[in-house]
C-alpha cells in the first residue's frame, strides 16, 4: 500500500507474535503506542508497514469474590526471592492450599513465601524428582498444580482452570499446559514454544520420574490440554543461562557415568550440532531473531558439555587406575 494510507491491521494483529526484530532490521522503524511502523521503498513507491509488537503479558492475580478451588499448588525453592512472589501472586485466591518446600535458601525466599500466608517447609535437597514428589505428598487436596518458582499462570490459564472445576471435580487424571518463555526482554514464540507440560494432576495418580535434572510428571489415566499459557521466566541474563546449562550438563554426565553409559565419539561430534539444528530449524528458532540463534547455540553448548564431562570422567578414571605390573624377569643367580 502506498505511503499515506493505513493498511488493514486485523491480520497483522492476529499474527503479531510471529514478528520479531529480524523482520524489522532491513528498514527504519518507529515505535508508536505499542506498534512498530516502518517504511519500505520498492519500484519508486514507498510502502508503510505496521507491525504490532506484543507487550509483556502480566501474570494472573487474585480476583476478589471468587472462591478458591479444591486444589493445592506445590512449589520447590532454593534462593528464589526474585521469582517466588510473581509465582505465588498468580495462584493466590485460585487454590485452596499452596505448599512451598525449600531446600536451604540463603536469601529472602522464606519471608516472601510466608508473606502470602502459605505452608512453608524446609526439606534437605534430594534431587529434582524426589524433592517435587515430597512437595506433592505434603499437599492435602486431591488435585495438585505443580509449578516451578520461575513460572506464573497467565490470566487465561487461571480462567481455564476455574472453568474446569466449575461443574465439579474433573473426570480425567491430569491436564497439560503450554509454557511460554520470556527471554532477554521478549517472549519466545518458536525456539521454546509450544512446550506442553503436564502440571495439573490427581495427587494419588501422579509421580515425578525421570533422569536428573529434568524429571517429568506422569499420571495413570487419560489427560487433556488446557487453554492459556504458563509463563516462564528462567534466566535473568545470558550469563545465568550459560552457567545453568553447564551445571545441568555436568549433572547429566554424572547420571550417565553412574549408569555406566559410554561416551562414543559420534555423541561428541554429531549430537551438539544436531541439537542446534533441531532448535534453530525444526523448531523455527530462526523466527525468534537473534534470541533464537542464541538459544540454539546454548542448546549446542549444553549437549556438548554433558558428553564432554562424561568423556572427562572416563579419561580421568582410566588415568587414575594403576598400570598393571608386568611379570618380573627372573634374575640368574
Amino acid at each position: 500500500m502506498p505511503h499515506g494510507h493505513t493498511p488493514h491491521l486485523n491480520n497483522l494483529a492476529s499474527r503479531s507474535a510471529a514478528f520479531s526484530d529480524y523482520r524489522l532490521c532491513s528498514f527504519p522503524t518507529l515505535s508508536i503506542a505499542g506498534s512498530r511502523i516502518g517504511w519500505i521503498q520498492a519500484g519508486g513507491l514507498v510502502y508503510t508497514v505496521y507491525v504490532m509488537v506484543p507487550a509483556q503479558t502480566q501474570p494472573a492475580s487474585a480476583v476478589v469474590g471468587q472462591q478458591p478451588l479444591p486444589i493445592s499448588v506445590s512449589v520447590i525453592t532454593l534462593n528464589e526471592e526474585q521469582n517466588l512472589a510473581r509465582c505465588l501472586k498468580s495462584v493466590a485466591g485460585l487454590a485452596a492450599e499452596i505448599v512451598v518446600i525449600d531446600s536451604g535458601s540463603a536469601d529472602r525466599t522464606a519471608e516472601t513465601a510466608r508473606s502470602f500466608g502459605i505452608t512453608f517447609e524446609r526439606h534437605p535437597w534430594e534431587g529434582f524428582g524426589p524433592q517435587k514428589n515430597f512437595a506433592v505428598q505434603r499437599c492435602r487436596q486431591r488435585w495438585v498444580l505443580c509449578l516451578d518458582a520461575d513460572e506464573a499462570l497467565s490470566p487465561e490459564l487461571a480462567q481455564s482452570i476455574r472453568k474446569l472445576f466449575a461443574a465439579g471435580e474433573p473426570e480425567l487424571a491430569g491436564y497439560w499446559v503450554n509454557r511460554r518463555t520470556w527471554y532477554l526482554g521478549r517472549w519466545i514464540w518458536h525456539a521454546w514454544y509450544p512446550e506442553w507440560r503436564l502440571r495439573l494432576v490427581r495427587k494419588e495418580r501422579s509421580e515425578w520420574r525421570g533422569i536428573e535434572p529434568h524429571p517429568e510428571l506422569f499420571v495413570s489415566g487419560p489427560t487433556d490440554r488446557l487453554a492459556g499459557d504458563l509463563f516462564h521466566y528462567p534466566f535473568r541474563d545470558l550469563s545465568e543461562h550459560l552457567q545453568r546449562w553447564l551445571k545441568y550438563g555436568r549433572i547429566m554426565a554424572e547420571v550417565y557415568a553412574r549408569e555406566g553409559r559410554p561416551c562414543h565419539w559420534y555423541d561428541l561430534v554429531f549430537s551438539p550440532p544436531w541439537a542446534f539444528f533441531k532448535r534453530l530449524i525444526l523448531k523455527g528458532g530462526w523466527r525468534d531473531g537473534w534470541r533464537g540463534w542464541i538459544i540454539s547455540c546454548a542448546s549446542l553448548i549444553y549437549v556438548f558439555s554433558k558428553y564432554a564431562f562424561l568423556l572427562e570422567k572416563r579419561l580421568t578414571q582410566t588415568e587414575d587406575k594403576p598400570a598393571k605390573a608386568s611379570p618380573e624377569t627372573p634374575t640368574r643367580t
